[in-house]
């Protein structure tokens, strides 16, 4: 997706207020703003395999990853996060998988990355 624009979107179950992703994503300069994610990822929710270059999370809540949160693959280029709120991960949650983050801007405002593991 090029130019995406998603704005005060609810997700309609537990995850994902703009995007809910289980397959394969692709986005381009696009712009995520006070979306809603129930539970996980007010911004995006991703379960699958992810590239991101040029993205804005600005004002996106949720109680896990508030912008963005992660269980899969993830390469982000260029993105910035900025006043998402979470209970954990206000800009960016995530587990141990495969992700790439490179020049971006995570951290404005509130306590925004997280880091879980799976339970060994």
């Amino acid at each position: 997706m090029n130019n995406g624009y998603f704005q005060q979107n609810v997700g309609s179950e537990y995850a994902g207020g703009g995007i809910y992703n289980d397959g394969g994503l692709t986005l381009n300069n696009s712009a995520f703003s006070y979306n809603k994610g129930t539970y996980d990822g007010g911004g995006v929710y991703n379960d699958g395999t992810a590239t991101v270059n040029g993205a804005t999370f600005k004002g996106n809540t949720a109680e896990d990853g508030g912008g963005w949160y992660n269980e899969d693959v993830l390469t982000m280029t260029g993105g910035s996060f900025s006043n998402n709120t979470a209970e954990d991960g206000a800009g960016l949650a995530f587990r141990l998988t495969m992700t790439e983050m490179r020049y971006n801007t995570v951290m404005q405002y509130r306590k925004t990355l997280s880091v879980r593991s799976p339970a060994i």
